[in-house]
């Protein structure tokens, strides 16, 4: 190669490398239109900045589901003219902003979802699906961004009756991503790391089996506060007490049930019940959603030890949200702080016998107490 054909393609390499190093750097610029004080608000700059800090960084929360691995779009606050902004964001970067006249549809006032997840089961398209599809213009938005499957969440809840705290509404997120890129998925399309027993009950008539009148029952109260008390005691390090507390809620548990046996359930699928294992379904669904993203941020320090333990005893009519990610989180601090053997075992499992939570925290728990 001649001399001048070296320094050729040396000069090439370099305009190549730089143009690409360039475009490492590129940034996605502020919308120039009416949205940009919408995305310079305090609420919105203080969401957007709690949800980068929390999925930027290579956090495991699932098999092949690192924390910010599911796309999350923002709805900032709607411009005077009413043009609605939009923002996607994906492991803690933003992607993509959006102006747009059509308003994003909600599945609740808290969220909604876009669901056109690739191969999907035609038979399997219902009411969530089909109430999931946002306007064109925000579907083809998602699509030139390569995205089938997100969670959409207003930066702000002005009508709401009281006030959200931002990381209550990065938690709502991370929990619905949750949702969206492992148990929907595996739905609606029969692929993805989630067990196949799966098929939620009626959620209202599993209330009878953990509520009177507009109350929880005493019994299930007392569950819980053990159960919170145990994690206590291992994030102490205090064994002693973490098993006898451990062992205490599953003799509490083990006697409500005795108590619910006349109690059936209706499931997804059509067949009847027990009350344990209907919440041990709503334990996998909802607890592990809470696990993986209440959890996950006192893990990265977003919230407090002192703000996790209070979530954990916080009283709702649906309290698998928060006894379900309590056993996750106990099973995994009893294996040295590692979930992925747990995480395998309920991925793997076949029936609920072998792949419910709370079994697999009670063999956590046996091999806890037998290895002092």
């Amino acid at each position: 190669m001649k001399a001048t054909d070296i320094k050729a393609l040396f000069l090439l390499l370099f305009i190549v490398s730089f143009s690409c190093e360039n475009k490492s750097k590129e940034t996605v610029l502020l919308p120039s239109g009416s949205c940009e004080a919408a995305w310079n608000d305090s609420t919105s700059m203080e969401f957007v900045a709690m949800l980068e800090e929390s999925t930027s960084q290579t956090h495991p929360v699932w098999k092949d589901f690192d924390l910010g691995d599911g796309p999350i779009v923002l709805h900032a606050i709607e411009s005077p003219d009413s043009t609605q902004c939009l923002g996607l964001w994906k492991k803690g970067k933003l992607l993509s902003y959006l102006e747009t006249k059509d308003k994003p549809l909600l599945s609740t006032p808290l969220y909604g979802y876009q669901l056109n997840f690739r191969d999907m089961e035609e038979e399997k398209i219902d009411v969530l699906v089909r109430a999931s599809q946002q306007p064109e213009s925000i579907t083809n938005w998602l699509n030139e961004n390569y995205v089938e499957s997100a969670v959409l969440i207003p930066t702000d809840f002005p009508k709401f009756p009281f006030k959200l705290s931002t990381h209550i509404k990065v938690q709502l997120a991370l929990h619905e991503s949750f949702h969206v890129e492992l148990m929907l998925r595996k739905w609606y399309t029969g692929v993805g790391p989630w067990p196949t027993w799966d098929s939620q009950p009626n959620r209202n008539e599993l209330r009878q089996c953990f509520v009177q009148g507009d109350s929880l029952t005493p019994e299930y109260r007392e569950e819980q506060e053990v159960l919170a008390k145990m994690i206590e005691a291992l994030l102490d390090e205090d064994k002693q007490t973490a098993i006898e507390r451990g062992r205490d809620f599953l003799n509490k548990r083990a006697m409500r049930y005795d108590n619910l046996k006349a109690i059936e359930v209706t499931r997804g699928d059509g067949k009847k019940c027990s009350c344990e294992e209907g919440e041990n379904i709503m334990e996998l669904e909802e607890g592990l959603a809470d696990y993986g993203s209440w959890t996950m941020l006192y893990e990265l320090g977003t919230v407090t030890r002192k703000s996790l333990i209070q979530r954990y005893n916080a009283i709702q009519l649906e309290p698998f949200y928060l006894t379900g990610a309590m056993l996750m989180h106990a099973a995994k601090l009893m294996n040295s702080n590692n979930a992925q053997p747990l995480i395998d075992e309920i991925i793997d499992s076949s029936s609920q016998e072998e792949g419910a939570v709370i079994q697999l925290f009670r063999e956590y728990l046996d091999s806890f107490s037998t290895n002092r």
